[in-house]
């Protein structure tokens, strides 16, 4: 994820050119085992399974892999973003006014358990739903550090004062459904074991100025 700052005001533009390269690699090796089992006239489901593999490949790589443009245009006070790959390109224009505030999202992966087992991504909430920056997530505490680094220069851009931003990602996840994730971002901000961190939630969805950021857009 690059950070542009300029006169204009701030530009985030994400590309994440590793998952497209994973995910071609995994067509191309689908695509010639798909031919090296049609040649020889192999039985019809071991080539509609492997068919079936590179169709995946396909669709996920493009899915995954869209370039994400978003522009914070002080001067005009507004958001306009893209966001395109081998299936088309979308566009759309944010006013600032219409943006609550940005948070720092995150999801739990699979894997290897020695690698880092959480990915985040920046996220604005607005009047009309959440708009994530990039599709993709990222894993690992670099990831975190850089997207909190992200999401401060936002809401500070913006003139978004909250009573604590780290509280703030913590209580919207759960507030749209991802209680478990809440839990897991608070335990690793706060040092909490798995109580802690499901007490640290609750409270935080008890406070009198949950649906609200301390100080509106001004």
């Amino acid at each position: 994820m690059k950070v542009i700052s300029d006169e204009r005001g701030l530009r985030i533009v994400d590309f994440p050119i590793l998952i497209g390269i994973l995910a071609l690699t995994l067509a191309v090796f689908s695509g010639a085992q798909l031919v090296a089992h049609i040649l020889p006239g192999a039985p019809w489901r071991q080539s509609a399974g492997i068919g079936l593999g590179l169709l995946v490949a396909v669709i996920a790589g493009g899915l995954l892999t869209q370039r994400s443009d978003f522009e914070f245009i002080t001067a005009e006070k507004k958001v306009a973003w893209s966001r395109g790959s081998i299936f088309g390109l979308r566009r759309g224009v944010i006013p600032f006014g219409q943006i609550e505030f940005a948070v720092v999202q995150c999801q739990r992966s699979g894997g290897d358990p020695k690698a880092p087992q959480t990915s985040y991504r920046v996220a604005l909430m607005t009047t009309d739903g959440v708009v994530p920056l990039t599709i993709s997530y990222s894993a690992g505490q670099p990831s975190d550090d850089r997207c909190r680094e992200i999401r401060a220069k936002i809401n500070k851009m913006l003139d978004i004062r909250l009573a604590s931003e780290d509280d703030n990602d913590i209580r919207q996840l759960a507030l749209h459904g991802q209680r478990f994730f809440a839990e897991q971002m608070a335990a690793a901000r706060y040092g909490l074991n798995s109580t802690k961190a499901h007490e640290r939630v609750e409270q935080l969805l008890a406070e009198s100025d949950l649906h609200k950021p301390e100080t509106q857009i001004h």
